[in-house]
């Protein structure tokens, strides 16, 4: 018989893992899973994108800082 535990990645979160999570409709391992790795291609992506730039000069990390500032506003209930 498959059931939720049987099948892999579909292992419900528990309420400590899904405590913090800014995206509610995440409910298994698989789908966080999921989620990280569309972030990590998105991350590695904007890195080519600006490769031209020294990513820890001290130019370049006010402009990181704005960014997150900015995705945290955006993104905050």
């Amino acid at each position: 018989m498959i059931t939720n535990e049987t099948v892999d990645g579909a292992t419900p979160l528990d309420p400590d893992e899904l405590t913090g999570l800014k995206f509610k409709h995440i409910t298994t391992r698989s789908e966080l899973d999921e989620l990280e790795q569309a972030n990590l291609v998105q991350g590695m992506l904007w890195i080519k994108k600006n490769q031209q730039q020294q990513l820890l000069s001290l130019d370049f990390i006010p402009k990181i800082i704005g960014i997150a500032v900015r995705r945290q506003r955006n993104s905050a209930p």
